[in-house]
């Protein structure tokens, strides 16, 4: 079978190769499962980098989300599975073979149906409760070309340094594109012009929070503090 691997940590570019390897078989209480789609999230990025545990085996193929089709079940697995379509999860959690291959073998309780009308694009992703983005603007584009492709919308929020989460689009609810959604409870957001004076509906103007997430001030900066803070908080 093709599959990416690596046998060092390391950055992508200098450790990741892509080659044949033996198709795996499933042992007892296993299925195979013939991969249409894999999913890459931080933790698999972390552990190929050696951040967060170094390489525990002599080669690994990464990525632990993944859907396809049970080609093969291992003994003690209903025969019945076999063609079932499935999304992976936890592929490579203690493992060394991951979902970046053309096949993976994993216990048969980490393989889960995936329901016919749910593409092996959005199945790779089906593990993840929730996708966010803050720190810069998300563009319109890929907001909706993440949302085609996995079937989830990503959820924009806003916040400093000096205040923490600001504003967030709901958590349970439709997320607007090209918004960061409503303060946060306890937390009040006006918009200003160059003068201090608010700002009508639609105009451009400079951001001022007030709440309990803001900050007391800047360490030992008492003259940027002044200028920072307004009268009413």
């Amino acid at each position: 079978m093709r599959a990416a691997s690596y046998e060092a940590n390391g950055p992508a570019a200098q450790v990741l190769r892509l080659g044949d390897l033996p198709t795996p078989e499933p042992g007892p209480g296993e299925v195979r499962v013939r991969l249409a789609t894999s999913g890459v999230n931080p933790s698999d990025v972390k552990s190929r980098e050696g951040r967060t545990r170094k390489i525990a085996f002599p080669r690994v193929i990464p990525h632990s989300d993944g859907a396809g089709v049970i080609d093969k079940v291992g003994s003690g697995v209903p025969p019945s599975r076999a063609g079932e379509r499935v999304w992976v999860w936890n592929a490579q959690w203690k493992r060394p073979f991951g979902t970046a291959a053309e096949y993976v073998v994993l216990p048969a309780a980490l393989a889960l149906p995936l329901p016919d009308h749910v593409g092996f694009a959005e199945g790779a992703c089906r593990s993840v409760r929730l996708f966010i983005s803050g720190s810069a603007p998300l563009l319109p584009e890929t907001f909706t070309e993440f949302r085609s492709r996995s079937g989830q919308a990503i959820l924009e929020r806003y916040g400093m340094s000096e205040t923490g989460m600001n504003t967030s689009n709901p958590l349970h609810g439709e997320r607007i594109c090209g918004s960061v959604g409503p303060p946060l409870p306890g937390v009040t957001v006006r918009v200003v012009d160059d003068d201090a004076r608010p700002c009508l509906p639609g105009a451009i103007g400079g951001i001022e929070v007030k709440g309990p997430n803001v900050f007391a001030g800047y360490w030992r900066m008492p003259d940027r503090t002044r200028d920072e803070f307004t009268a009413d908080g």
